[in-house]
């Protein structure tokens, strides 16, 4: 009897020890498109025990209340954030505006840092994170600046190249110092935010990656491409995903 008691008490341990714990990544929007719906996808591309929960939809208090029961917040790309967040109503005719999701990533921006939980801007995403902290945006690149990057196509993802600052925190997550990425904006950083710095510019000097000033922080990385839209082989693409999940399962 002693003997069969032992032995379930082995099983009992073994199989806890064994199991796979959920973590859970909480997507500022993660439905509405098969864009939408591609976030959540590339970070299960690299572990399928991810499970996605969309904020989306919900009230202030419920998108909160999710975030809490998260492990990690990705703030995904879509629409451009209300200038008047960055002292240039004038200019909200130039912009396709989602007013509930402004002040919804605005609330869900604080309660990550307030959870002290490893954050990825993509887009849109590293746009209101950037107004979060008191940055502004240049509201349209074509018109606002002279380049002869394209940042914006009409049917699919601009490419171009970046240039990766030498020991960002982008530089050290890729391997390298530059590569080509897609994006498909109007809109992009102009002045960053003082707890922020560059991690990668466009050739035209537009900032493409930034990164949190004080290394002691939790994981943030904010980029203007679309990582989930590339090659699972780029090293824009998939390191960034695994250094994320890392994070997420280090914390």
């Amino acid at each position: 009897m002693k003997r069969i008691t032992l032995l379930f008490l082995f099983a009992i341990l073994f199989i806890s020890c064994s199991s796979t714990k959920t973590y859970k990544v909480a997507l500022s929007k993660g439905i509405g498109s098969v864009n939408y719906e591609a976030y959540g996808k590339w970070i299960n591309r690299y572990d399928k025990n991810i499970e996605i929960v969309n904020l989306y939809g919900y009230s202030l208090l419920e998108a909160i209340e999710k975030l809490n029961q998260c492990d990690a917040l990705v703030l995904t790309g879509g629409p451009d954030v209300h200038p008047l967040y960055y002292n240039k109503p004038e200019d909200s005719s130039r912009c396709s505006i989602d007013n509930y999701r402004d002040t919804l990533e605005f609330a869900l921006i604080k309660e990550a840092s307030k959870l002290q939980m490893p954050v990825m801007a993509i887009c849109r995403g590293a746009q209101i994170a950037n107004v979060a902290y008191g940055g502004d945006l240049i509201v349209d690149i074509p018109s606002d600046v002279n380049s002869l990057t394209s940042h914006q196509e009409k049917d699919f993802d601009a490419m171009h190249e970046i240039i990766i600052e030498e020991n960002s925190f982008l530089n050290e997550i890729s391997g390298t110092n530059k590569g080509e990425v897609n994006s498909n904006h109007h809109q992009a950083v102009n002045k960053l935010a003082d707890i922020f710095q560059v991690s990668a510019r466009s050739k035209d000097g537009i900032i493409e990656a930034y990164e949190m000033k004080d290394k002691t922080k939790p994981f943030f990385i904010a980029v203007q491409w679309h990582p989930e839209r590339l090659d699972s082989n780029s090293l824009l693409s998939y390191p960034l995903s695994k250094r994320f999940i890392d994070a997420i399962k280090n914390k």
